[in-house]
Order: C-alpha cells, then sequence, then structure tokens
C-alpha cells in the first residue's frame, strides 16, 4: 500500500507523508520507530559516494562478496547490507548528512522540525538509503523490532527527479509504501489486533494562509487539529487566496480557518462557515475547543 504527494517540493509534505503512515500503524496497534536520513542532491551525493568509496578501500577484505560488487556498481547500498561484519563497518562510515549541500541540510531540518511539532520520536540513521537511486532529499524507515534482520514495515522518501526521468516536467514528490504482508505478520504476533478507536468524531477544516507568518502559523494549527484525530488540510504549493478558498469548496469542509500576517499580529484568525456563509473573528486558542 502506498501513498504519494505529487507536486510539491515543501518540506511540510514530508513530514505529513511521515506522519500519516505512522497514524496508520499506530492505529493499527504496532510499536514502530521512525529512522530518518537524507541523500541530499544528485550533485552532493556525487561527491559523497567518492567519499564513501575511499572509506570502504580500505577496508575491502573486511567487505561480503555482494558488497565488493556494490562498490563498483552502487556504493550507496554498501549501508544497508545485513551482513554482520559490513553492517559493523557501515556504523563507522562517514554520514551522508554531513555531506549535503546547504539547500538540503536546510530541507531535510524543516523535515526534522515538522516532526518534532509533531511529538513524533524518531531517530538519525545514516545508513537509510532506500534501494532505489531516484531519492533525492529526505529517506525514511519505520521499523520493528518484531521481524528479524528485514525489520522495515513501511520505506519512503523523496523523489524529485523521477518525473523528468521518464520523460514528464520536472515534478517535486514524496511518498511511501507500506509492505501488508509485514504488517499481517506482526498483527498476527500482537495479543490485541490493533483495535480502532471508536470514539473518532471528525469535522472537516480547511486552512487557508496568507504570507510566510501566516503559513508558519497555519502549519502549526493544522498540526494542532491533527493530533486531536480531526481531518484538516491546508495548500501545499503556494495558491493565491481565491484558489484556496475553491479547494477548500470541492473538498466540501465545513469551516475554513483563514491565517495571513494581519492575523498573526492580533492572535485571531478568521473562521468561515461555507454552509452559511458566516465568518468570525476567533482567537488561536479557541480553534482547537470549537472543533470538539
Amino acid at each position: 500500500m502506498d501513498i504519494e504527494t505529487i507536486g510539491s517540493d515543501d518540506s511540510v509534505t514530508d513530514a505529513e507523508i511521515i506522519i500519516v503512515c505512522w497514524v496508520i500503524l499506530k492505529t493499527l496497534g504496532i510499536d514502530v520507530t521512525i529512522q530518518m536520513n537524507s541523500m541530499g542532491s544528485v550533485e552532493s551525493r556525487v561527491e559523497y559516494k567518492k567519499i564513501l568509496i575511499d572509506y570502504y578501500k580500505r577496508r575491502k577484505s573486511d567487505l561480503c562478496e555482494e558488497c565488493v560488487n556494490r562498490m563498483r556498481k552502487n556504493p550507496l547500498r554498501l549501508l544497508d547490507c545485513k551482513e554482520k561484519e559490513c553492517s559493523e563497518l557501515a556504523k563507522d562510515a562517514p554520514p551522508i548528512i554531513d555531506h549535503l549541500d546547504e539547500d538540503s541540510k536546510d530541507h531535510f531540518m524543516k523535515v526534522l522540525e515538522y516532526l518534532d511539532e509533531f511529538d513524533l520520536p524518531y531517530m538519525l540513521n545514516h545508513s537509510i538509503v532506500r534501494g532505489l537511486d531516484y531519492y533525492t532529499g529526505t529517506t525514511f524507515e519505520i521499523v520493528s523490532g518484531k521481524l528479524g534482520a528485514q525489520n522495515a514495515v513501511c520505506g519512503g522518501g523523496r523523489y524529485d527527479n523521477l518525473v523528468a526521468e521518464f520523460g514528464g516536467k520536472p515534478t517535486p514528490a514524496v511518498g511511501f509504501a507500506i509492505g501488508m504482508d509485514r504488517v499481517v505478520e506482526i498483527l498476527k504476533q500482537n495479543t490485541e489486533h490493533g483495535k480502532q478507536n471508536t470514539d473518532h468524531r471528525r469535522k472537516m477544516l480547511y486552512v487557508v494562509t496568507l504570507g510566510d507568518k501566516g503559513r508558519e502559523k497555519g502549519i502549526d494549527l493544522l498540526f494542532q487539529i491533527r493530533k486531536r484525530g480531526y481531518e484538516a488540510d491546508i495548500d501545499y504549493v503556494g495558491k493565491s487566496l481565491k484558489s484556496q478558498m475553491k479547494d477548500a469548496d470541492r473538498q466540501n469542509v465545513k469551516y475554513v480557518l483563514i491565517v495571513g500576517e494581519d492575523e498573526v499580529k492580533s492572535g485571531k484568525a478568521i473562521l468561515k462557515n461555507l454552509a452559511t456563509s458566516e465568518q468570525k473573528e476567533i482567537s488561536f486558542d479557541d480553534v482547537l475547543t470549537l472543533i470538539l
């Protein structure tokens, strides 16, 4: 099962994808750990491969036969070999995040900040390189302690160059895939088979933002609303106010919350009921109590 977000290069979409996967697995009652890394840009990865090959050349005699071939064909895969000796070598290999270009580093740090804001526990793991070369920037795996060496329940990341490689227009994208066979295996082991929350009442809200400060506050409110178990959406590609309102109308949401520079200064957002067209100012704190 996979979920993809196509068309936005915003770091918040990376975080949202990871949060969605986390929520799915936690709802099923599966205890997992998020492991994070970044593959950086194509350019920074070329330089990193040289550094990595230099590290492994001095330790070639300790590598398994497959990794000797990987060093020539795909050196990044050296980092995720499951053989014991290779795995130990990978722990001391130079981390790719120490060799990212500035844009890749900034993007990755923002992703981690969003995960912190949502209180998601994660760990950095520089051996998370994924098995496919098209990843750029964020890569992640969500792993379980109940699966042995092949412990990844979910894996994914950002692949901004893939559409162009297939002949399309340059199109940013990020996504993940969950291994359903592995999910079933874990559920069979659990004494409680992922009970659903039966009191999961929801109301839909669309957060419309204007300006950088409005967007920053809007994302904060979006995450707070979702943490309480309610559906909420936001624009990820920089649409105008009019286009955001049309998007909210198409989704048939009940409320639109408008957060701009002026609203941030006043500490109050504009709440509009799309069914009645009534609108009023409401403090940011009251937004969370309103949707209960």
